[in-house]
């Protein structure tokens, strides 16, 4: 099985310092990048990546090696970047310094996607962006387009200092960096000798060369372990020892072949959109962002779990107290939520008519149809809810003998009407 050009120096590299790949992994092109498959059967609770914590790339290992490599010529200029801008600036040295002492990364960098092999909202074509419509995604694309352009300018006289004030490169370079961070990233808990997890408060993101080559598949069974010392299966194949180590282990058994998948969590659409630049078909993580102007920020998942508290938010903002449970009342919020909710939907509403479909790849156009797809479900179920709360309210009505029209309501307080951000 031939494997890309990229990943003969890059399995040097791995070897060299102390990192260790399971010799049964192999490395495939695909529509989407790269793929890991197994040209051996697989059995159960295997460890197939090892990566040493020096490998690590840290906000602090990235301040580190630059000042290592520059000095004092960089005076306080670093302490003024944050975490992502010294891990874009650190990774960009690579392409324009070959401190190699310093500068370590390299063989790995040019294993990650160039920019036709992203496949964020930032790398869509005019044509595709029309399809996100005015939804949250395509909002956080442009807000997100905007911080990073400032985070560029900031971090400027970084290279300009470096290499003087000739330097020019585009903020596509940037872009593509903070991109690989977004879609490669783990929280740095992970790095816990003594309980590794993903929810520490602080927590950072941090790149996992080797851990982060595999593609991710929903509830696949792995698991992350740290050791101090290469796992006894890496010993065995020669591997040498330069630890502490992050491992993953594979738990199911694999037939010789197949991809071997790795496990992101449960992450909606939205963010492994925005992030990742892939989604799933029928995801049950999805969820919706839901905000009434000047208020909180609701996050609603499918089957409208989640809706209480913008339900209650809604009941506040009309005047309604919380033990006004009359029909009245209940009437009243679930007709001001479900205006909302059907503005929401109207911006998800996008007519392909009005765009040119030839323009569209086929694997973006179902990863956006996947993205949509779901947001459109988890409004048609917000719907649903306050249907349901109107006809139960109706029922209450019935019952006090005031027989209530099917389109009959109390418009109530007409400035929470308004469309959700």
């Amino acid at each position: 099985m031939n494997e890309p050009e990229c990943i003969a120096p890059f399995r040097d590299w791995v070897k060299y310092h102390g990192a260790w790949i399971h010799p049964a992994l192999r490395f495939v092109s695909d529509d989407s990048g790269m793929s890991v498959v197994t040209v051996e059967d697989l059995a159960a609770d295997t460890p197939v990546l090892s990566c040493p914590f020096h490998l690590v790339i840290t906000p602090q290992s990235a301040k580190a090696a630059m000042k290592g490599a520059f000095g004092d010529l960089l005076d306080t200029r670093l302490d003024y970047l944050n975490e992502r801008q010294l891990v874009v600036t650190y990774i960009l040295m690579h392409f324009l310094n070959h401190k190699t002492e310093y500068f370590k990364h390299g063989p790995y960098l040019k294993t990650l996607p160039g920019s036709s092999r992203l496949f964020t909202p930032l790398y869509f074509n005019p044509e595709e962006t029309k399809l996100l419509g005015g939804s949250n995604v395509a909002l956080e694309t442009k807000r997100r387009e905007e911080i990073w352009k400032r985070e560029l300018n900031a971090a400027w006289p970084v290279f300009q200092r470096i290499f003087g004030a000739h330097l020019v490169f585009t903020g596509t370079y940037w872009e593509k960096v903070c991109t690989w961070i977004t879609s490669r990233s783990f929280p740095s808990s992970l790095l816990s000798t003594n309980n590794p997890n993903t929810t520490s408060s602080d927590s950072v993101p941090v790149l996992l060369p080797v851990l982060d080559c595999m593609n991710h598949k929903r509830a696949h069974p792995v698991t992350w372990l740290t050791s101090t010392k290469l796992l006894p299966e890496a010993l065995a194949t020669g591997a040498n020892e330069n630890g502490p180590y992050i491992n993953l282990v594979h738990h199911p058994t694999l037939e010789a072949g197949l991809q071997v998948f790795n496990n992101y969590g449960p992450k909606g659409n939205a963010e492994f959109l925005l992030g990742y630049g892939f989604t799933l078909p029928n995801n049950p993580s999805d969820t919706i962002f839901l905000s009434i102007p000047q208020g909180q920020l609701h996050e609603v998942g499918r089957e409208a779990e989640g809706i209480i508290p913008i339900w209650n938010e809604v009941r506040e903002r009309m005047g309604i107290r919380r033990e006004d449970t009359n029909w009245r009342s209940v009437m009243d919020v679930a007709q001001g939520l479900s205006d909302m909710v059907l503005a929401k939907m109207d911006v998800h509403d996008v007519v392909e008519d009005d765009i040119d479909m030839e323009e569209v790849r086929p694997l973006v156009r179902g990863y956006i149809n996947n993205y949509m797809d779901g947001q459109r479900d988890i409004l048609q179920s917000m719907y649903d809810f306050c249907e349901r709360m109107r006809s139960r309210a109706r029922e209450e009505a019935r019952a006090a003998g005031v027989d209530l029209a099917e389109d009959e309501f109390d418009a109530g307080d007409e400035e929470v009407y308004q469309e959700v951000a």
